[in-house]
């Protein structure tokens, strides 16, 4: 019996994984066994020898019919397999099992957030040290961007699921596409001055936060020789306002 199968089967059911080569002809999926066989690599199931106990709910049917043209015959594996959403803990009910389902996503974000935001797959070196020194500096910068997220509270950062965004939405809001300057304003600090106006906020609520740290004496670096950072934002072209504004 295969993991579908399995799952469309009322109460417990035994489930053994089929060989890659079985897998593809028993669900009829449009792929390459090397396709499936990353599948497998990717959550082990090449090392399950013997059937397991579990139970489990199908959260999204299969549709009737795909629809016959082209495009369709073209469809990777996920599209052509039902959703499901299962358990080795066989006292849990289907509901449990679909409540806590989602525990796992920001797990999963996580690690790809770190791989491919600050890059902790991709290590300086190979020696012991090289690798354990940059996992503690890729720890370190992750922490302080999570500790800037939370003092700035920026509501744009966070999903609808209540999950935070990654590095690379905040790079993209900040930095990404955007005309600025970088001078010392009078009292010694960096004053970087955007000058295309401020659209959605966000560079708004960081000028803000930063003028409220440097007021409790937070927003200095001592590598910089004491100078903190300031934001000012203008509309000099007229993106916002209009060419007649500018």
């Amino acid at each position: 019996m295969s993991f579908q199968e399995s799952l469309d089967y009322p109460g417990f059911a035994p489930v053994r994984v089929l060989s890659t080569r079985k897998m593809i002809k028993t669900l009829k999926l449009c792929c390459s066994q090397a396709n499936v066989q990353k599948i497998y690599a990717c959550w082990g199931l090449a090392g399950i020898k013997q059937a397991v106990l579990v139970r489990g709910v199908v959260s999204e049917p299969l549709p009737d019919k795909l629809p016959a043209n082209e495009f369709a015959k073209r469809l990777s594996a996920r599209a052509r397999l039902t959703r499901c959403s299962g358990s080795t803990h066989t006292e849990l009910s289907a509901t449990k099992i679909l409540d806590r389902y989602h525990i796992r996503w920001p797990v999963e974000t996580g690690i790809k957030d770190l791989a491919g935001n600050y890059f902790l797959n991709k290590p300086t070196g190979d020696s012991s040290e090289k690798v354990e020194a940059d996992y503690y500096c890729v720890m370190i910068a992750r922490l302080l961007i999570d500790y800037f997220r939370g003092v700035l509270k920026e509501p744009r950062w966070r999903m609808p699921e209540g999950w935070e965004s990654m590095l690379s939405t905040i790079r993209t809001s900040v930095f990404s596409n955007q005309n600025c300057e970088l001078t010392l304003d009078d009292m010694g600090d960096l004053l970087l001055t955007y000058l295309d106006g401020e659209p959605t906020g966000v560079k708004a609520n960081i000028r803000d936060m930063l003028e409220r740290r440097r007021q409790a004496g937070l927003n200095r670096v001592s590598w910089w020789g004491g100078r903190g950072v300031r934001i000012h934002i203008e509309d000099r072209y007229g993106f916002v306002s209009g060419p007649e504004n500018a």
